[in-house]
């Protein structure tokens, strides 16, 4: 896989990842093998350029179309790391957005299934893939919270909205012993960033974060 980086822009990627490094290492995400993945994977690669701020915020969530915010690489990496992610994994995620977390996801798995509800932001994150030359995304223009019932049987499921509880039919999509992780909103303000582990009785959770996730919306957005 390669991306689209220019090198004329290796000055400012270089400021950038470092001020992002010092950013990550203060919420105590040290893990190297996460920075290479932001390394390969440059934020500005994923935002429109109508959206990329002069001076982007190394750790904070960015502005994309249709009203979407790509988030933060702190939770990104908080997320990635807790899936537990093997090669041979097959993963759902629920909200694309930028693809930003879609890409350094399927660097990490056979295969991604993500989905979308903005026909906008699927078009944009197609041109990315295929410029990018990522060939295990498959993506979809639909309701997430319906899942993909045709490719059930999920090592994780990520879905980045926030959400009142775990739908059933995400559930039934998970594998045993499976990973989810959603934000579970506690307030107007606030969601809880929580790990879900299937097992024969339910899911035994985890909290993992506190942070901000606008709120999930049902069915599907042609264009905005």
């Amino acid at each position: 896989m390669n991306s689209t980086f220019s090198a004329s822009d290796g000055n400012q990627h270089a400021e950038e990842m470092m001020a992002l490094i010092l950013a990550i290492r203060e919420q105590g995400i040290m893990d190297p093998d996460m920075m290479r993945l932001f390394e390969k994977f440059p934020r500005r690669s994923f935002l429109n350029p109508g959206y990329v701020r002069a001076t982007l915020k190394p750790n904070s969530p960015a502005p994309i179309p249709c009203g979407q915010l790509q988030s933060a690489p702190s939770i990104v990496s908080t997320v990635i790391q807790e899936l537990n992610l093997e090669p041979n994994h097959k993963i759902l995620e629920i909200g694309t957005g930028s693809g930003y977390q879609s890409a350094l996801l399927a660097s990490l798995c056979r295969r991604l299934y993500t989905i979308e509800r903005f026909r906008t932001l699927v078009d944009d994150f197609e041109r990315r893939i295929t410029a990018m030359r990522i060939g295990n995304i498959v993506m979809r223009f639909a309701d997430g919270m319906l899942g993909w019932p045709e490719q059930d049987n999920f090592d994780s499921i990520v879905i980045n909205a926030g959400i009142s509880s775990v739908p059933s039919i995400l559930a039934d999509q998970l594998k045993m012993g499976g990973r989810l992780i959603a934000p579970i909103i506690q307030s107007k303000a606030t969601c809880e960033l929580t790990l879900h582990v299937k097992v024969e009785q339910g899911f035994e959770t985890k909290k993992i974060a506190t942070t901000r996730y606008l709120p999930i919306i049902s069915g599907t957005a042609y264009r905005l």
